[in-house]
């Protein structure tokens, strides 16, 4: 065994190389350098992965052992693939992913990057050259073992420094919305501020004036057509609509999204009433010093998986993201929704994760509605707040006008999803009516953000949605036309809160002439054969403040007010 090690020392090292970029270094450096995107705790990864390398690793020896015994040539070749694989993830990983689309749940369309395509080809190709080269000249197992040992050195290194200033930040300390309570209401008063993502108040309104179902559904409301949001994307629009206060560059996100949600307004009123609350969203936007405490689901990270054969795959993707070869990166792009079908428990366990797709939170609703269930409501006698933030009408497109599957048929579109979301909508209120908790609870409808788009088909996500009812309101569905922002968010729910009627949230009324803030952002763009490409990156120019004249969903009157704000790059908005 001893003389085994020593004579084939460049081929293992080469075994080890390979193993250690495409199972450690590759799943880890994307865990560190996005921590606030991945919901497990480090200690879930590093034991899955070091088990995994521990296993490839000892497969890659078997395989050499057996080679070196019965077939030189097998063995040759072996460790020549051992250092092309290396050779083609080092490469990839650190030169080759700069142009990486957004993982944001829609469908890449890899034919729009024959660019990249075609260089990642030629590196495979020159890297296999190199290889015969050295294997002709017999300068192989000597490359393996200096190019083998520095590059892992090196790679080792890098990983050690990612994964201390990751757990040093406050993205290391992250904390995640539990199911706990999720359909559980007060017999004294809540207030409901329910958050569908990415709905577009054009789109809105042309589904909803379009069905009287629809508009049955949302009977007491009061919707404000002309709602112009803060923000084009979650990110930045969740704190800002959760405390009014605008990032605009400058100091470190983290530290300001922390402030924000410790010193909003409409928290610190919830609680110094007494209020019991829950944050039932997806995004990890909480640490330890934006007071998780006093919201009762919030938990540390979870410590737990449903299954580690299925994490292994996972991890595998991970490393595709930046490791794998053109071909094979699809493997990676699945992330979001692989992750999420590892986080474990039972719908009400106290533990487990909230689920912010529609059909999960229909299927809860449907589970609580006592009506349905033949049981009793879940009810307490404690005043309950709840943020609840559910998908809405993000990508990908596949609910339709009743919550059906139509994924990847001709009937998947935007405007049914927006549909589906609608009709949820209308499922949860009919829940909350046959729980007896209707009446004696306020509610909030809104966005996060629209999804529209310029003369340029750029995105401009400006024009949102905002419907309200308060306390004990009936009325058949009304709509609004004064201008809102949401800058004028905190004034409504405190108003909410006082009892007011849905219609008297603002003092803006219908024709008033009114100046609302915007702030843009764009992802990077490059042209590939004539076609626009949108980056992973943000534009160099960072926040543009807009400034919108007109009604929301008019982009002729959103002009730029000739302010710019430098705001750092996100990977994953």
């Amino acid at each position: 065994m001893k003389s085994f090690f020593m004579r084939c020392k460049g081929s293992i090292l080469a075994a080890l190389a390979l193993c250690f970029i495409v199972l450690v270094y590759g799943p880890l450096e994307l865990y560190f350098t996005n921590r606030s995107d991945f919901w497990f705790a480090p200690k879930v990864i590093l034991p899955d992965v070091a088990a995994l390398f521990l296993l490839a690793l000892i497969a890659c020896l078997v395989l050499l052992a057996l080679a070196d015994r019965f077939s030189k040539r097998l063995y040759a070749l072996l460790t020549g693939c051992f250092v092309w694989g290396t050779l083609v993830c080092y490469i990839h990983s650190n030169f080759l992913s700069s142009w990486l689309p957004n993982m944001n749940g829609k469908e890449v369309d890899w034919s729009a990057y024959p660019q990249q395509r075609a260089a990642s080809i030629a590196v495979c190709a020159a890297a296999a050259v190199l290889v015969a080269v050295l294997m002709r000249k017999n300068w192989l197992q000597k490359a393996a073992l200096w190019g083998s040992s520095l590059l892992t050195m090196v790679l080792a290194v890098t990983l050690v420094v990612l994964g201390i200033g990751s757990s040093s930040s406050s993205a290391g300390q992250m904390y995640y919305s539990s199911a706990e309570g999720l359909q559980e209401y007060s017999t004294d008063k809540n207030f409901i501020v329910f958050v569908v993502d990415m709905v577009d108040g054009g789109t809105f309104e042309s589904v909803v004036s379009e069905s009287e179902e629809y508009q049955n559904a949302l009977r007491d409301f009061t919707y404000y057509d002309n709602t112009q949001a803060a923000y084009p994307y979650t990110y930045y629009a969740v704190p800002q609509l959760l405390s009014g206060a605008w990032y605009e560059g400058g100091e470190v996100y983290d530290t300001f999204r922390s402030r924000c949600l410790r010193e909003s307004p409409l928290f610190e009123r919830l609680d110094s009433e007494g209020w019991r609350m829950g944050m039932y969203l997806d995004e990890l936007i909480f640490d330890q010093n934006a007071e998780p405490e006093r919201f009762y689901n919030l938990r540390w990270q979870a410590s737990e998986i449903e299954s580690h054969p299925a994490f292994w795959r996972v991890i595998l993707r991970m490393s595709c993201v930046k490791n794998a070869p053109f071909d094979l990166k699809y493997l990676g792009y699945c992330l979001p929704e692989k992750l999420n079908g590892l986080k474990y428990g039972n719908l009400y366990s106290t533990d487990t994760w909230f689920v912010y797709h529609n059909s999960d939170f229909l299927d809860s609703c449907y589970q609580a509605d006592s009506a349905k269930n033949g049981g009793n409501a879940d009810l307490c006698q404690e005043k309950m707040f709840k943020y609840i933030h559910v998908e809405g009408a993000h990508y990908p497109f596949q609910y339709g006008p009743h919550m059906e599957n139509i994924e990847g048929t001709d009937q998947a579109s935007y405007e049914n999803n927006v549909a589906g979301t609608v009709y949820m909508l209308g499922q949860y209120l009919d829940m909350l009516r046959h729980n007896g908790t209707y009446d004696n609870t306020a509610i909030v409808i809104m966005s996060d953000h629209g999804w529209s788009f310029d003369e340029n088909h750029r995105e401009v996500n400006a024009h949102s949605i905002f419907l309200a009812k308060g306390f004990g309101e009936s009325h058949s569905y009304a709509v609004n036309e004064a201008p809102l922002s949401y800058d004028d968010l905190q004034t409504a729910f405190g108003r909410l809160l006082d009892g007011a009627q849905g219609d008297a949230v603002s003092d803006w009324k219908a024709g008033d002439h009114r100046e609302r803030r915007f702030m843009s952002y764009t992802h990077q763009y490059s042209e590939s054969e004539g076609k626009t490409v949108q980056t992973h990156e943000i534009d160099e120019d960072g926040f543009i403040e807009m400034i919108q004249t007109g009604f929301a969903g008019d982009y002729s009157t959103l002009k730029p007010s000739g302010v710019v704000y430098t705001l750092p790059k996100t990977v994953w908005n």
